[in-house]
């Protein structure tokens, strides 16, 4: 196949809808390039008690996300762990002791009575 020749003379006309002609703009960002963008900042909502749901609204408002949920909970599970495997250390959430607010037994009150003197007494 041969090359079209360029035509020998451009006209104004043409020149001038070159010179106008819509230039390409920058590339599309992916769904997974905005959320690590927006990853410390999703990371600042969830510690603020914001759910996948409320920070998925707003991500499809504001940068025009156009994953699931589901998705946008894969990539910051995915983004978080490798940055985590990168250095940061993981935080770990605080167990709280079930045990801690139980109150005493009171051990006195049984001490030297059987099972069978217990169950025996008066309500």
């Amino acid at each position: 196949m041969t090359d079209p020749s360029p035509p020998a003379a451009v006209t104004g006309e043409q020149r001038e809808a070159f010179q106008n002609v819509r230039r390409p703009g920058p590339p599309r960002r992916t769904d997974k390039e905005k959320v690590r963008a927006l990853l410390d900042q999703i990371g600042a909502k969830r510690a603020a008690g914001w759910s996948y749901a409320e920070i998925h609204q707003a991500l499809v408002e504001t940068v025009g996300f156009q994953g699931t949920r589901q998705t946008l909970y894969n990539y910051v599970w995915e983004l978080s762990s490798r940055k985590r495997a990168a250095g940061e250390p993981r935080r770990r959430r605080s167990v709280r002791n079930p045990l801690e607010d139980a109150s005493p037994v009171g051990e006195d009150r049984l001490k030297g009575q059987t099972l069978v003197e217990r169950l025996n007494e008066p309500l």
